[in-house]
Parts: structure tokens; C-alpha cells; sequence
């Protein structure tokens, strides 16, 4: 008989930020729309899943979810360390919070296009 998978182990982690809009814009990085890196987590074993909570300092709930580990970074972010899961599941308020964070990575991305010819050349008298 296979032996069931062992259960998720469950992880919550209280980030300093009033809002959910200062958390974007101080660790954007660290929310991508295949994985997260919780900083200040203890490193764990790649390739366990874990159940896990992002919270804010006023215990408000930014994020929740499963996710299979695919490594840590000692200095993942500003000094502080990080584990880095990739999504397993999530709930419908985080794949929201996904989203607007894919949408102001976008909206941040520096424009590709060269400036027009006309706009960067001198005008004549």
C-alpha cells in the first residue's frame, strides 16, 4: 500500500506594513505570479510543501496558500533571508493580489521603445 504524502507543514509570516499597498511597494519583488519569497522564514527542505500565511503587522491576512519549496537566499531582500515557494494553491484573495502585483511590475517596467526622432533632435529656427 503507497504511503500518503506527508501533511503540508503550516508557516506564518507577519511582515512590518500597515497595507497592502505599502507591502507592494517595498517587496514587489518578492510576489511573482508562479511564487513568493517569505522573508524573515526559516530555511526548509526543497521540494516540501508548505501551507503558508503572509500577514501584516496589524494581523491582517495579505496572503494565503501552498506552496512546493524551491530554495532559500540568505539575502534575499535588504539583508533579510528568504524562502521561495512555488504555488501549489492559493486562495481567490491572493491570486488577486497576484495580479495587481503583476500589473504594477508591468506598469514599472522602463518602455522598450526608442524615443521618436522628432522629439530628441534639435528644432531649427
Amino acid at each position: 500500500m503507497p504511503v500518503p504524502p506527508p501533511a503540508p507543514v503550516a508557516i506564518r509570516i507577519t511582515r512590518p506594513y500597515a497595507t497592502e499597498e505599502e507591502f507592494l511597494d517595498e517587496e514587489l519583488e518578492t510576489l511573482t505570479r508562479t511564487s513568493i519569497t517569505l522573508l524573515g522564514a526559516q530555511p526548509r527542505p526543497q521540494g516540501i510543501v508548505l501551507r503558508f500565511e503572509l500577514v501584516l503587522g496589524s494581523g491582517q491576512i495579505l496572503a494565503r496558500g501552498e506552496g512546493r519549496v524551491v530554495g532559500f537566499k540568505a539575502n534575499a531582500h535588504e539583508g533579510l533571508g528568504g524562502l521561495t515557494l512555488r504555488f501549489t494553491r492559493l486562495d481567490s484573495r491572493t491570486k488577486a493580489l497576484v495580479d495587481k502585483a503583476a500589473a504594477l511590475r508591468e506598469q514599472r517596467k522602463p518602455s522598450t521603445r526608442p524615443p521618436l526622432a522628432e522629439a530628441s533632435a534639435p528644432s531649427l529656427p
